[in-house]
């Protein structure tokens, strides 16, 4: 791979990772509870980017779009999506500072990066096209390892952003309505996999 291939490839990965959708809204909200929380939930949330890199680099990812395996997938990430809006619309786990408790955040960013359908559309279809076909074992290696860090340091970096206290305490001032406005845009990106996966 080419110099331009690598920065290519690196912006295509800053540009899935920077844009804003349900991932962001969960590392953050872990984040206000805890540094902890928000640095484990962006490090399990890179290691679920990790496992679509790594399809997408083996060739594995086309399996997933078979017309066979689209409703379940599409059913089990509206799923996910679903429990999650219950969760934040009901504040089981307001954004207040707590023991930061690591575990739930790893989970919960662990299954955002495996199940949220954004970061599996752009690894089947941005990613897989901007990587070169021609590229080696060790150069795919190099692209899941760059779509790892780079998630993961994004999410990294935003949950050591809000760590101000003004901005801690604007976060937790307004946490029901950041909650429910999240809960609502999780339930659209089900409501939208589910018509997808039904057509």
């Amino acid at each position: 791979m080419s110099a331009a291939d690598w920065l290519t490839l690196l912006l295509a990965c800053a540009a899935g990772a920077l844009s804003p959708g349900p991932s962001l809204a969960l590392v953050l909200r872990h984040a206000a509870i805890s540094l902890r929380q928000g640095l484990a939930c962006a490090v399990a949330h890179a290691l679920g980017v990790g496992v679509y890199a790594t399809l997408a680099v083996s060739g594995l990812a086309l399996i997933l779009q078979s017309a066979t395996l689209a409703l379940p997938v599409a059913l089990l990430g509206a799923g996910w999506l679903c429990w999650l809006a219950w969760q934040f619309w009901h504040g089981a786990a307001d954004w207040q500072a707590a023991g930061g408790q690591a575990g739930p955040a790893f989970r919960d960013g662990l299954l955002m990066g495996l199940l949220n359908p954004k970061v599996a559309l752009f690894f089947l279809a941005i990613f897989s096209a901007v990587l070169p076909v021609a590229a080696s074992a060790a150069e795919q290696a190099g692209a899941v390892g760059l779509a790892i860090v780079v998630d993961g340091g994004w999410y990294a970096l935003a949950s050591l952003l809000i760590q101000g206290r003004g901005t801690l305490a604007w976060l937790r001032r307004h946490a029901r309505w950041i909650n429910r406005l999240s809960a609502l845009l999780f339930v659209a990106l089900a409501a939208g996999l589910i018509v997808g996966g039904l057509t």
